[in-house]
Order: C-alpha cells, then sequence, then structure tokens
C-alpha cells in the first residue's frame, strides 16, 4: 500500500515519478522487519530518497486502492499454495515454534487481509513505521549528511512509537506439523532450535550447514542424493534472529523413501554430535562462507543489505574483514559442540505431500524413537 499513492499523488504518478529517474524501487517483507530500498544512478540519487521518504511520511491508504491491493495479494495467496517446498518451511517453523509470530509467513492470513481496511493499515503504519523504529542503510558515492538533510524534513524521521509491543522470544516445544498436499513427491523438514545473531557459534553453524548438505561433497548430500538417488533437492540452513534462531534440514523425496531418508538425516545429526569434522570438511566449509560473503558483498545492493542487517543486529556495522577472521577461527571442536546443542533432542518436523498426515505421524514416531537412542 505505501506504493499506491501518497496524500497528492496516486500509484501511477509515483511509479512514474520513479521512471522518469531510472530507479529500481521496490520492497520485501521478512519475518522482523520490511525493507524499502531504491537503486539509482548517483546523480538522480537524492531525488530518489526524497520520493522514498514522502512515500513513507505520507501513505494515502485510499479504499479503492486497499480493495484493489487485496486482489494482488490474494493472487499472491494463491502462488503460495501453488508452492508446496516454500510452504513447507513455514511449516518446519511451526514446528518448533508453534504460533509464535516468528513462526508466521511474512504473507499473512487470507482472513487478517479479507479483514484489512484503511483504518487499520493506518493504525499498523502509525504503530511500526517511526524513527526511533528506522534504519537508513545507504552504500554508494553519496554525501551521508545531504541524505540526512533531504530526508530532515520528513515526520518519518520525527515520529516516536506511542507503544511499545511485546516481543517474547519464542518458546521451543517440538511437534508433528504434517498436511495432506497433492504432490509429486514428500517434502519433509526438520526444525529444531538454532542460534540467535549474538551468540559466539552464530558461524560454527553456519559453517555446519555446509558440511551437513550445502556443497556437493556435503555429508547428506553425497549420502542421499549421490549414492543412494533418494531426493533430488536437499539442503540445510540457519535462520537466526535478535533472541532466539532456528536449524531447518529440508529433503523433497518420494513417499517409499521418506523413513530411510529420516534415518539418513539424523543418524548424520548423532555422528556430528558424537565425532569432531575432518580438517577437509572445515576447510570447505571456510571457504564455502569466505565465497559467499565476499560475492554476496561486491554489489551496492548486496553491501546495503549487509551494514543494515549487522546494524539492525548489533547495533554497529561489522567489517567484512572481521567477519572473514571469525570463519577462519572455528575449530572442529566448534562444529562438534553447536551440533550437540541443536541435534540432541528438540526436534519438530513438518510433512506435505499426498497422505502427508499418514506419513508425517510415521516420521514423527521414527524420530522420537531415535532421540531415545
Amino acid at each position: 500500500m505505501i506504493f499506491q499513492g501518497t496524500e497528492d499523488k496516486d500509484a501511477k504518478a509515483i511509479a512514474l515519478a520513479f521512471d522518469r529517474l531510472g530507479t529500481e524501487a521496490n520492497a520485501f517483507t521478512e519475518r522482523d522487519s520490511t525493507c524499502f530500498y531504491v537503486k539509482v544512478l548517483k546523480k538522480y540519487a537524492l531525488p530518489a530518497v526524497d520520493l522514498l521518504a514522502q512515500m513513507l511520511s505520507y501513505p494515502a491508504f485510499r479504499k479503492k486502492d486497499v480493495e484493489k491491493e487485496k486482489k494482488v495479494v490474494i493472487e499472491e495467496f494463491k502462488s503460495y499454495n501453488d508452492s508446496p517446498e516454500q510452504k513447507i518451511h513455514d511449516m518446519g517453523l511451526k514446528s518448533i515454534w508453534g504460533d509464535h509470530p516468528l513462526s508466521y509467513s511474512p504473507l499473512g492470513k487470507v482472513d487478517d487481509l479479507l479483514d484489512a481496511d484503511p483504518d487499520k493499515l493506518r493504525s499498523f503504519w502509525e504503530e511500526n513505521y517511526t524513527s526511533d523504529n528506522l534504519l537508513i542503510a545507504i552504500t554508494g558515492d553519496i554525501d551521508r549528511e545531504d541524505v540526512m538533510n533531504a530526508l530532515s524534513k520528513y515526520p518519518l524521521l520525527n515520529r516516536y512509537r506511542k507503544t511499545l509491543r511485546d516481543l517474547s522470544s519464542p518458546s521451543v516445544n517440538p511437534t508433528l506439523i504434517s498436511e495432506d498436499d497433492d504432490t509429486e513427491i514428500t517434502h519433509i523438514a526438520i526444525a529444531g532450535p538454532g542460534v540467535s545473531y549474538m551468540e559466539p557459534y552464530l558461524y560454527a553453524a553456519n559453517a555446519l550447514t555446509i558440511i551437513l548438505s550445502n556443497s556437493m561433497s556435503a555429508r547428506l548430500f553425497q549420502k542421499i542424493r549421490e549414492e543412494k538417488g533418494l531426493a533430488y533437492s536437499i539442503y540445510s540452513y540457519l535462520l537466526p534472529f535478535k533472541d532466539a534462531g532456528i536449524f531447518v534440514s529440508y529433503v523433497g523425496t518420494g513417499s517409499n523413501s521418506n523413513e530411510e531418508v529420516l534415518s539418513i538425516i539424523l543418524d548424520e545429526y548423532k555422528a556430528l554430535c558424537n565425532e569432531p569434522v575432518t580438517e577437509e570438511e572445515l576447510d570447505i566449509a571456510k571457504a564455502h562462507l569466505a565465497s559467499s560473503m565476499i560475492l554476496g558483498t561486491e554489489g551496492t545492493f548486496g553491501r546495503m543489505e549487509y551494514i543494515a542487517r549487522t546494524f539492525y543486529s548489533y547495533g554497529k556495522i561489522i567489517s567484512l574483514d572481521e567477519v572473514l577472521n571469525k570463519i577462519q577461527f572455528i575449530t572442529p571442536e566448534d562444529i562438534q559442540k553447536i551440533s550437540s546443542r541443536l541435534f540432541k533432542d528438540k526436534l519438530g518436523i513438518a510433512v506435505l505431500g499426498k497422505n502427508g498426515r499418514k506419513i508425517g505421524e510415521n516420521l514423527w514416531e521414527i524420530l522420537k524413537s531415535k532421540l531415545k537412542d
């Protein structure tokens, strides 16, 4: 709705204003933040910043625009429901965090969307889009003071929250979340507690995802895909937040292979808890982490995301050299310690596919049985 117009500009006028500047303007929503951004040539930078500030300071929330945008988002819901590999990850978070807001899909719920109106949207905007809740990240050949002078005339920088929202950390309650869906493969997500941005084992946990499944020589990639041919897609990821985190392993497999696949994953979890990884495995993980950090921040957009995320997480910008140095100091013992913390007992599971509920019940019993061993 922010892009649908201000008090004196409609959506088309906003779009034309950005187009005249040759600007890429967009936004994305994550579970704990929303980012509005512009990517533009140097000579148009300040006008683009000014236009973005206008949108965020004076959104109109016209009723006709709200009703039109509802239709657009309903189409997005349809696309989401047609993508089981996207849906399974939201189910995975619910299998460990239950109904905590961090486990909600950023897309929201259809009922809430249909119930939205201009007053509710404006109330949410006034509560959350305030100067004390705002982070401005800039990369490129532009002067910081020029940007601040351009923004200073807008209420965006001078409006404060009236009340604080409850931001309690999620509690860990492992369970089974399963659903039937007409898919050719069974989608499985095994979820457990991860680490937050603030914890010292953050980089070791990221290295663990690579050792486990996120490289061509990774343990699960080799055993499940290359050796046995049981799945095409298998990977792990860490999802860290300020005060909590989650670790997920995902696999898409045929219904006749799901028990074997789950057993292989859990056996590998156990092996990582019991024995240090090899120096070769760790060196490969470090190389992957360093490469992704360097390549991911080569462009101005990647650098903007990086400085925004580090400042949001730590209250300061962490230099790339400092991160790379921390990666190099990860030890095999660190991997074993973080594995023992993540994989011991508190694991939930999400299953989506044909007979997903029945398969899920079976896999849940296997999971509980293996965690007792």
